[in-house]
């Protein structure tokens, strides 16, 4: 798939591979209080280059398994946020986190997106299961997995003696399973 091809499309948003052009956009998303935030940390300028640039190669992979798109608007081609998608080679599962510009939080994009990559996870990539898992304080990122159609399945905490890092001290991991899922994007039974 050449870069800037469109991988998923919503009803706002395509969701593309990113090409050079994507940059910055996406160092502007990356280091919003809240993406830090979610990162744990202050993001380095080498860090946000070598992610960037690891999204563009995994583009051509031959055995591919992880999806880097941009999550770019439809009404203004402007890039909103971006979406990470993976799974180990041959595994009947897969993770994806979703990273929106603050300008464009609270609008629905989040579930948008959610329900996109649950779609491509279990139609395009014949996936059993889809998780994502989040800071169990973002609340934001939670109600965006719940209206996604996503149920909670499980939280955890870091051990007391663990030193501190970019990891959160309390998680939450969602899911939904391909026999949960209706096509057209929602759980069963929401």
């Amino acid at each position: 798939m050449p870069p800037g091809a469109f991988v998923v499309e919503t009803e706002r948003l395509h969701l593309r591979e990113f090409d050079e052009s994507d940059w910055s956009a996406f160092r502007a998303v990356s280091v919003d209080p809240e993406a830090e935030r979610v990162w744990g940390e202050p993001v380095s300028e080498a860090f946000l280059r070598r992610a960037f640039q690891d999204a563009i190669t995994t583009q051509r992979t031959p055995d591919r398994h992880i999806y880097a798109l941009a999550a770019v608007l439809k009404e203004t081609d402007r890039l909103a946020g971006y979406v990470d998608f993976s799974f180990s080679p041959g595994a009947s599962e897969a993770e994806f986190s979703i990273m929106l510009g603050g300008a464009h939080r609270g609008l629905g994009l989040g579930p948008e997106v959610c329900r996109a990559m649950i779609g491509f996870g279990f139609g395009t990539l014949g996936m059993l299961r889809v998780f994502a898992s989040v800071d169990a304080a973002n609340i934001a990122s939670r109600r965006m997995l719940e209206k996604g159609g996503m149920r909670l399945e499980r939280e955890w905490r870091r051990p007391a003696d663990t030193p501190p890092d970019s990891a959160w001290p309390w998680g939450c991991v969602y899911v939904i399973r391909r026999e949960d899922w209706r096509p057209g994007g929602r759980a069963l039974d929401s």
